[in-house]
């Protein structure tokens, strides 16, 4: 198991040429049909198309980020406050992924893993592997992966963002188990909501912040700023958001489709007598 160092990352997101046109295709169904032991070798047509839509996918990955980080602010409140951690969560999944992509590798189905082969500059290879998982299932599966190969990025993450990479309470699985127990547990939902409504106040949301709400919170956030810093300072832009108006990069999209967009008033369409 291997990611990319600094410099090696700097080499593969720079190589971006929009090969297939318009906005790709899916990162999904091209490395879904990829066997094991299958290795991506530098200077082949295949690792052209792999490294394209491995950028487009990380863009992609960004935009839906920020969305769910932007949206969890709306669902700051009592009822439903349960359903803004189980929206941090998948921030932070998103963010977490694009992380890795970032580094040259990626979770794929079951056991296996694409990871690095060689990360050297004009020589790289990506090689599909079976990790030794020891959780079952494919969120708990990718945070294990995540938090094991992360470890080698910490001497250049700040010290105040080493809690996006470090396994809370020494658990690998303690996001999606805790997602979870939020969202198909009412009992565990329904006590996130009272302990919310008694000590939550928005003056001072991060401080006040419940418990493993709070603590999904700072995750999320954390993960979001580290991923965006190594798409930034990787200088990664491509067209996998072109489909999207108005027109722009990543950064321009974000602002106008995720934060400078008013919440629809669409309360005269609700049918309140169905609830009460």
């Amino acid at each position: 198991m291997a990611i990319l160092d600094i410099m090696e990352a700097k080499h593969f997101c720079g190589g971006y040429s929009g090969s297939g046109g318009g906005v790709g295709r899916s990162f999904h169904q091209l490395t879904s049909t990829l066997p094991p032991n299958h290795t991506i070798s530098e200077g082949t047509p295949l690792f052209d198309e792999f490294r394209d839509n491995a950028l487009r996918e990380i863009e992609r990955l960004l935009f839906l980020a920020a969305s769910h980080y932007r949206r969890s602010f709306d669902l700051q409140i009592t009822s439903a406050s349960s359903w803004a951690h189980v929206t941090l969560y998948y921030g932070a999944f998103f963010s977490a992924q694009a992380i890795l992509g970032i580094f040259g590798t990626w979770k794929l189905r079951d056991k296996y893993v694409l990871d690095v082969g060689n990360g050297t500059p004009g020589h790289q290879q990506f090689i599909v592997r079976k990790f030794p998982h020891t959780f079952k299932g494919p969120h708990r599966r990718f945070w294990e992966y995540f938090y094991s190969s992360v470890v080698t990025l910490s001497p250049w993450i700040d010290p105040s963002l080493q809690l996006a990479i470090t396994p809370i309470h020494a658990r690998p699985t303690w996001q999606i188990d805790t997602r979870n127990d939020l969202n198909y547990d009412t009992y565990q939902a329904i006590q996130l909501i009272s302990t919310f409504q008694a000590s939550f106040r928005s003056s001072r949301l991060r401080s006040t912040l419940p418990g493993v709400l709070g603590t999904q919170f700072e995750v999320m956030e954390g993960l979001l700023q580290l991923a965006v810093k190594f798409a930034k300072e990787n200088g990664i832009a491509t067209d996998a958001l072109a489909s999207l108006q108005p027109a722009g990069n990543r950064s321009k999209r974000v602002r106008d489709l995720v934060f400078k967009v008013p919440r629809p008033n669409l309360e005269r369409h609700i049918k309140k007598k169905l609830m009460h």
